[in-house]
């Protein structure tokens, strides 16, 4: 409400001209002294004008002896009371009452002027207080919206890099995963070609055992031992499908414990994330109270400032208006400062339009906290993603780091085991080469022997037989030789000791030639024996060997002996009769021509025997000693061949039990390295 604006004041005076004019003139001067900013600001407000308006208003009034009457329908609704009480005119000091009531109206007046004007003075304080608070009030919350604006920048900025590293992250965890799919794919190749190589060497195995079975039971002519084989072949198979029965149900078990262990992993983690979650929200729920705090104490602030300003205004104008006043202004009076009440009605203006900002202000910041908020939250997920993820990825990093490790210990420890196995392998194999050659050695020895005994004892034989019939021969060349004596004895003419001399001649000359063969047959025994000896035959035999050779060397000794005694014998009978006279000797042989009366057909019938004999001696020794060299070579051949194809036989078993063995090994090691990779897995 305006002080004195649209408004016009009545003031009910004298008849009197005189004092009216008198009057007139003392409140121009009066305004004109107390108002100078009045007459120079606005051109249309001047003291004579408002004197002019009220000096012509005065027919329109109700009451024309005093200014307490009651105002008329254009009148103000606001009447000024005067709390000066009402002068009584008196006809006798009509002059002098008029000037009093006019000089005490002019007091009044000032005094209502200097009161309007401090109190304008308070307004304009209060209006200028009330806009800097208002601006400081804007300022603020321009302030913190640009904060707010920066904060959401920042926020979208933080948003944009936490999206950037998501996505790096999520391309990490897509290659990552890439590898792993192909890590695993190359695991489950290797462990298909470890189960087909298992199943190979199984199918070997059983095959191998199989036709070892078979040979053994077609080698073995018992029944029993062909129903043992049967039995452990039988036994065999059911072990082997109790073991792989357990080996299936050992890897159920591990499966079963490891489907456990992720159960209860993947239960902790999602305990622990719905913890996480919990404090989250409850964090959240504490900052976002805080942020409702914060903004309704901003809030109710920004009412109180907002409220304080048209109350005091309101005050004002109430203390002012209400106020008792012995003037009434009526519509055509001109307020007092038009443009104290423009400028207040412009600054109700720019308040409310500034209340509508704020309130705009405040709904769009309302928005801008929900937007921050939501922003708020999607950052707080997307850095929980983030951490989530990083963790993913420090575990992934760990769990590869980890499995290369296994790896390389694995690779080393592989190395180890194999490079042990392979020595195992080769210290085994030697033992095994040792033994089985030494079983062969044994049982080549053991046939040797046996064949070179059925041998020996067939030459023993032979050489029985030969030396029975050499004793024959020598006791018909014994009987011959004493028919001889006998008959050198007897015959004393020089025929007969010619003759007896070329026969003797001859026969120390076969003597010599059987000695020389007697010689070379106990040679060919000694290399026979040395044969025998060098070959691998037991002791026994070979002493045995010995023993016979020995014997048969000291009976050839003996006969040797016995043959030298009795050509010792024959020369000194001989000697004996070449000994006498010539005249004895013609005497003796005139006498008798044979001794004991022996003819010279039966002597050369006696000397053609022993040829024979001799020449049947001399073809048995050298058919003996063809049949002995040849014996003894098919003997070696046979040998030689035999041992060749055993030695190539042995060989052959000996390097497919080699193959086998490393397959086995193999096989082993990598069973061990599979199950190795799955339990790391």
């Amino acid at each position: 409400m305006s002080l004195f604006g649209g408004n016009d004041v009545h003031v009910q005076e004298d008849e009197s001209e005189f004092d009216d004019e008198f009057d007139q003139q003392r409140i121009d001067e009066a305004v004109a002294n107390q108002l100078p900013d009045l007459s120079s600001d606005d051109e249309d407000f001047e003291p004579s004008q408002y004197h002019r308006g009220m000096r012509r208003n005065e027919g329109a009034s109700h009451n024309l002896t005093s200014s307490f009457g009651e105002p008329s329908t254009d009148a103000s609704p606001v009447a000024y009371h005067s709390r000066i009480p009402r002068p009584v005119p008196s006809p006798q000091r009509e002059s002098s009452a008029d000037r009093q009531a006019s000089h005490g109206e002019l007091a009044e007046l000032r005094q209502l002027y200097s009161a309007a004007q401090r109190r304008i003075q308070d307004l304009d304080h209060q209006l200028s207080y009330s806009k800097q608070e208002l601006e400081e009030t804007n300022k603020l919350k321009i302030h913190d919206q640009d904060m707010a604006t920066m904060q959401l920048r920042e926020k979208d900025e933080h948003l944009l890099a936490l999206r950037s590293q998501l996505d790096s992250s999520e391309r990490a965890s897509y290659e990552f995963s890439k590898k792993c799919d192909a890590r695993e794919t190359e695991l489950n190749h290797v462990r298909q070609q470890n189960d087909e190589m298992q199943k190979r060497i199984v199918t070997q195995e059983a095959q191998l055992q199989s036709l070892e079975n078979e040979l053994r039971i077609a080698h073995s002519d018992d029944a029993l031992t062909k129903a043992k084989y049967n039995h452990e072949r039988i036994v065999d198979e059911m072990r082997r499908q109790h073991k792989e029965l357990v080996d299936d149900l050992s890897e159920e078990i591990r499966a079963l414990k490891n489907k456990l262990i992720e159960e209860e992993e993947a239960r902790k983690q999602a305990q622990a994330h719905s913890e996480e979650v919990e404090k989250n929200r409850k964090r959240d729920m504490i900052e976002n109270g805080e942020t409702i705090n914060r903004l309704n104490t901003l809030l109710r602030q920004a009412q109180h400032h907002q409220q304080i300003m048209p109350s005091v205004v309101d005050t004002v104008a109430k203390k002012i208006d209400f106020e008792d006043s012995e003037f009434t202004f009526d519509g055509a009076c001109t307020p007092l400062d038009v443009r104290k009440t423009m400028e207040l009605n412009l600054t109700k203006n720019q308040n409310s339009d500034l209340q509508k900002r704020y309130d705009q202000l405040e709904v769009k910041f309302r928005d801008t906290r929900e937007q921050l908020q939501d922003s708020i939250s999607d950052c707080e997920l997307a850095v929980k993603e983030k951490k989530l993820l990083e963790d993913q990825l420090l575990k992934a990093r760990e769990e590869l780091a980890r499995i290369d490790t296994d790896t390389q210990k694995l690779k080393i420890s592989f190395e180890d085991e194999k490079r042990d196995a392979l020595v195992q392998l080769e210290d085994d194999l030697k033992k095994h080469y040792q033994k089985s050659l030494s079983i062969q050695s044994e049982n080549l020895r053991h046939e040797l022997n046996s064949a070179k005994e059925k041998e020996v004892n067939a030459l023993t034989r032979e050489l029985a037989e030969k030396s029975a019939e050499i004793k024959e021969l020598q006791t018909s060349l014994d009987e011959i030789k004493n028919d001889y004596v006998e008959l050198s004895r007897q015959n004393t003419n020089t025929e007969s000791d010619n003759l007896y001399k070329t026969y003797n001649a001859e026969l120390q000359a076969r003597v010599e030639r059987a000695e020389t063969a007697l010689k070379n047959i106990e040679q060919e025994n000694a290399a026979l024996l040395r044969r025998i000896q060098t070959s691998a035959q037991p002791k026994d035999g070979e002493e045995e060997l010995k023993k016979r050779h020995a014997r048969e060397k000291e009976h050839w000794g003996k006969e040797k002996r016995r043959l030298e005694s009795k050509l010792r014998h024959v020369s000194m009978h001989s000697s004996r009769s070449s000994s006498p006279t010539p005249s004895t000797r013609s005497l003796s042989t005139t006498q008798t021509s044979t001794p004991r009366g022996v003819s010279h057909e039966e002597f050369a019938k006696l000397q053609s025997q022993f040829n024979s004999v001799k020449l049947k001696y001399t073809e048995t020794l050298t058919k003996v000693k063809a049949e002995c060299n040849e014996a003894i070579k098919k003997i070696k051949d046979k040998n030689n061949e035999r041992l060749k194809r055993e030695v190539i036989a042995e060989q052959k078993r000996t390097s497919e039990k080699l193959r086998e063995y490393y397959k086995n090994i193999l096989g082993k090691i990598l069973a061990e390295k599979s199950d190795r990779i799955d339990h790391l897995l």
